[in-house]
Formats: C-alpha cells, structure tokens, sequence
C-alpha cells in the first residue's frame, strides 16, 4: 500500500485471531480487507473504497468482498461483485470443531456439475425476496466433496444434522452455520452439551 500509493509514513500493527485459520469464515482475507481500510484511515489518503479495489484483488481472491463489507453475489475468482439487499436473518449459529480444511484440497478433489439453470432460478427467488424458498433450496455444491474428503467432518456434520436439521457449510468448510429466520416454522435451535463448546451465536446489525 505504501508503494501504491507513494506513502513515505509507517504503520505498526498488531492482529489477535478470533477467526480459526481453516474455517472457512474468510479470515484471513477480513484481516486484509481491515488492514488496506485502517492503513486509508491512519495516513489519512482519503481514498474511496474503489480505489482499493485492484490492491484488494491482488492479495485475495475474497478481499475484495471483505473490503465492503456488504452482501453481494460474488463471480469469478471474487473480481466481479452484484451487491443485494440483506437477507432478513436475526442471528447466525456457527458450529467449528477446530478441523483445518484446505480449499485447495477440497477444490482439487471436486467435479464441477453444471447446475446453472438450477443457481439462477435460486438466485431469483432471493431478487424477489422469496426468502422462504431460498433458504430451503440453497444449496452448496464443496458439501459432499468436502466430507468425503474430510470423515471427521462428516461425522460432525451428522451430528449437527441429527440435532439441528437445516445446517449449511460455509465455503469448502469446515464451519456449519444454522440461521435464525423470522419466517422459519421449525423449533428455536437446540444445541447439545457436546455441540455447546463449539458453539458461537452472531447477531446481525440492522
């Protein structure tokens, strides 16, 4: 950034992970994304977001997104951002039993099926704010590759499913996620004593 942007000032910087490395929640690229903002703030560039954007893309392939901070769809390699209303969750469950998965891995082990008719029917319902059959239909195609290639998050995946019922994954893995939905006729989330130590609770801001 200093070289970007012809800066002669420093910066120290001390980062505390409370994102586990391989958890598939995009911490690695958020810390970026907070970084290029902060280092804007610090040196006073007054830079717009926009600005930051080829730097961002150049260090990440989900920087980009982090950089806004803001739902999006998300093409490509993470270059080209739709960004869409949020979703009317009120909190999100994640559920990490401290399995490191390899994107790469789980990437190279996957067979990509053509389902673009299939995506672009889901992502309608989302347009049209048919948050109800989103949810139910939505789907992420790294799920089986990633517990095949991954038996001890299979066994944690079943154990959340027999539990919770409606879990997703986020990314490759290996973090499940349950969302609170307003709509949502099924029972408030119960959690297990053995899923409770595992077990964060997120609230959305308005």
């Amino acid at each position: 950034m200093q070289k970007a942007f012809d800066v002669t000032k420093g910066a120290r910087i001390k980062l505390v992970k409370n994102i586990p490395i391989g958890s598939g929640l995009g911490g690695e690229s958020a810390d970026i994304a907070a970084t290029l903002r902060g280092l804007n703030r610090l040196w006073e560039l007054g830079l717009e977001l926009e600005e930051l954007e080829e730097l961002a893309l150049s260090l990440g392939s989900d920087t980009l997104f982090c950089l806004y901070q803001r739902p999006a769809y998300v093409m490509g390699r993470g270059e080209y951002l739709l960004f869409i209303d949020k979703p009317p969750i009120e909190g999100v469950h994640l559920f990490f039993n401290g399995l490191d998965i390899s994107t790469k891995e789980v990437f190279k082990a996957h067979r990509t099926r053509r389902k673009t008719r299939r995506f672009e029917r889901l992502f309608a319902l989302y347009l049209n704010e048919s948050y109800d059959l989103f949810f139910k239909r939505t789907y992420n195609d790294l799920l089986k590759t990633a517990l095949t290639r991954y038996p001890e998050l299979k066994k944690h995946h079943n154990e959340l499913k027999r539990n919770l019922g409606d879990i997703m994954m986020t990314g490759s893995g290996s973090t499940f996620f349950y969302l609170d939905l307003p709509f949502s006729k099924q029972n408030k989330v119960n959690i297990s004593e053995k899923d409770n130590k595992n077990h964060v609770k997120t609230t959305l801001k308005p």
